[in-house]
């Protein structure tokens, strides 16, 4: 019964306090019974977690305990006036939050609300601190802007009699007012810049803040500067912000560097000046970096790797830095190893795979810290194992405990549900030559017994190439018949029409010059699905010869260019699957010949080369004889 008079109680209190909807009853008691007690409760809803209406109610009711009775005589009346003040431009903050989602909806307030509580102020602005002024009208503007359903409601808002002298005793000393709340303003009256009269106080505050601009040297006013709305109409404005940023990194500290580089990689997303950006990305970046282990963490390290993939920031200084300080986490002891931050770690060692960047050292603490881990609780270091075989394949790193590391994860329990991943997996396995271990060999049959073969053909034609490419780098190095490939003559056919990039067409250029006619063919793909730019035909002897079936002592040489791109750093290894296209023409009886672009590009202009061309044939065809 006696829970039924508070509900009856909650419920007419609700009603009176305007629409509000069933499913919000909960949420809102706890308000209830706050006001409707003369002692604030206990038990109150973290803020949060209070709809919109709430909130209004539990501001009338602290108004009228704490702020409405501030007598005249009263020797704090400013303190307290500027108390209150700053107590609504918070209470405009929280239902700016709370109704960002449902605006005039049942469980959101009206423009009549708002108005009343800003009139609640109950000050003249003059008495209060101009910085507090700048607060309130921002909270209001930005609040009502976001509630308003229409323009007529938005001209309403915005000359209400109350809010208007704060409008204007702030435009009246928009000099005197601070950095910080200077950038606030501008951000609040960007979206409404083109409406009288606030376009006037927007457009003051940007004269003002061009013009200092050049002259903010304390980092604390450079953090602010930051916060500008990042406008593609004002690019001198932007440009002088960055200016000053590159000019005082270095005072800044780690979380005011954080700040800056979120400001200019949001910059450079809207593509606003991205010359300008990537080089400043890349000075608050390696800023990042230089940080010792503490202050700077995981995290941190998080965000640089994040920023660098978005940006494709492949940075010769920035990735040796970067993998530094992963090390300098793994070699922490003190730390104790946890799921969570191996799971963190492996993440950033995948952003950095991505620019073909690897170091054995770091795969290999990382395996000691995943074979260390907790055995009864594998979810999810499945995922992380599955993550640091692929790159280490990838990059072709072998790892010390690759072996012990490979029987460890597929003796967990796991049951591989991306059919693309599993591939990766086995051929993973393949480029770390554990291609014979029993449950490798037996994961590699139920492979090519199942109809995955054929599937693969339906996803999209980037992806089915690479998914072909490795089940047919698996199947020979298994010396599985090619003939049992379902997708063999789809892989020819895709490999055939793909283009030649711009330093296989040199080079091949360069050999079609160099070499008699008839010694050489161009855009070859072979029985098992490789494409080879041009197959030259020599003697034992090195030398060019044309073809002839009779001929026994002919080498088939397989040139293959090998790009920037083909190689991992910072040690210029093969990657991995380069080694398996090697390997794969070894067995389809070529000798391969390859080209790396340093050397290429050591040659200059002045260098023949068509003797260059015919040392490597020489040498190729000699190292072969031995």
């Amino acid at each position: 019964m006696q829970l039924f008079r508070i509900l009856n109680s909650s419920f007419r209190t609700l009603r009176q306090s305007g629409n509000l909807s069933v499913y919000q009853w909960r949420r809102v008691y706890p308000c209830v019974q706050y006001c409707s007690s003369s002692v604030a409760s206990t038990n109150i809803c973290v803020e949060n977690t209070l709809s919109s209406q709430a909130v209004i109610i539990k501001t009338r009711k602290q108004l009228g305990f704490n702020f409405y009775s501030i007598d005249d005589s009263d020797p704090n009346i400013n303190e307290k006036r500027h108390v209150r003040a700053s107590f609504i431009c918070k209470q405009f903050k929280k239902l700016q939050s709370s109704c960002s989602d449902d605006r005039k909806s049942a469980n959101g307030i009206n423009i009549e609300q708002v108005w009343d509580l800003f009139k609640s102020i109950n000050s003249d602005p003059s008495q209060l601190p101009l910085g507090c002024v700048a607060e309130c009208v921002s909270a209001y503007v930005e609040l009502s802007l976001a509630i308003c359903a229409n323009e007529t409601e938005k001209t309403d808002c915005l000359s209400q009699k109350e809010y208007c002298m704060f409008e204007t005793h702030l435009k009246n000393n928009l000099e005197y007012l601070p950095l910080y709340h200077r950038v606030q303003i501008y951000n609040t009256f960007f979206p409404c810049r083109l409406r009288h009269p606030q376009t006037v106080l927007f457009f003051a505050c940007e004269k003002l803040l061009k013009e200092q601009v050049p002259m903010v040297t304390e980092p604390k006013e450079i953090v602010a500067l930051c916060q500008v709305v990042n406008d593609s109409e004002q690019p001198e404005l932007w440009n002088s912000i960055e200016k000053c940023i590159g000019e005082f990194v270095d005072s800044l500290s780690l979380t005011q560097v954080l700040s800056c580089l979120q400001t200019v990689i949001n910059r450079a997303s809207l593509d606003l000046n991205g010359v300008t950006n990537r080089k400043l990305q890349l000075q608050l970046c390696n800023k990042v970096l230089e940080h010792e282990m503490p202050p700077l963490q995981l995290y941190h390290l998080t965000v640089i790797a994040s920023v660098m993939k978005k940006f494709s920031m492949a940075d010769e200084v920035l990735l040796p830095k970067l993998c530094d300080r992963i090390m300098e986490i793994l070699l922490d002891k003190g730390k104790q190893v946890s799921e969570r931050q191996t799971e963190k770690i492996s993440d950033l060692l995948n952003n950095v795979s991505r620019f073909q960047y690897g170091r054995r050292d770091i795969f290999d603490m990382l395996v000691d810290r995943l074979l260390k881990l907790d055995c009864n609780n594998r979810s999810l270091s499945v995922g992380i194992s599955s993550k640091v075989l692929i790159n280490a394949a990838n990059l072709n790193i072998s790892l010390s405990k690759g072996e012990q590391f490979i029987q460890e994860f597929l003796s967990t329990e796991n049951n591989m549900k991306d059919q693309h991943t599993w591939i990766q997996l086995l051929w993973a396995f393949c480029v770390m030559g554990q291609e014979n271990m029993e449950v490798v060999a037996e994961g590699i049959e139920t492979l090519f017994k199942s109809t995955l073969q054929s599937s693969i053909e339906d996803d999209n034609k980037t992806k089915a190439l690479m998914s072909m490419r490795k089940l047919r780098d698996i199947a020979v190095t298994k010396n599985i018949p090619l003939d049992s490939l379902p997708f063999l003559s789809k892989l020819q056919e895709m490999e055939q029409q793909r283009k030649s990039g711009p330093f296989e067409i040199v080079v091949c250029d360069a050999i079609e010059k160099s070499l008699p006619e008839g010694s050489y063919c161009k855009n070859v793909v072979t029985p098992a699905g490789h494409k080879i730019e041009i197959e030259v035909y020599v003697n034992g002897s090195g030398e060019a010869v044309v073809r002839n079936d009779q001929m026994t002592d002919l080498h088939r040489i397989a040139v293959k260019t090998r790009g920037y791109f083909t190689f991992s750093r910072p040690d210029r290894r093969p990657l991995g699957w380069v080694m398996m296209e090697n390997r794969n023409l070894v067995k389809e009886g070529y000798t391969v010949l390859e080209i790396p672009y340093h050397e290429w590009d050591q040659l200059g202009i002045k260098v023949n080369k068509s003797t260059y061309i015919l040392k490597k044939l020489q040498e190729t065809v000699s190292s072969t004889l031995v």
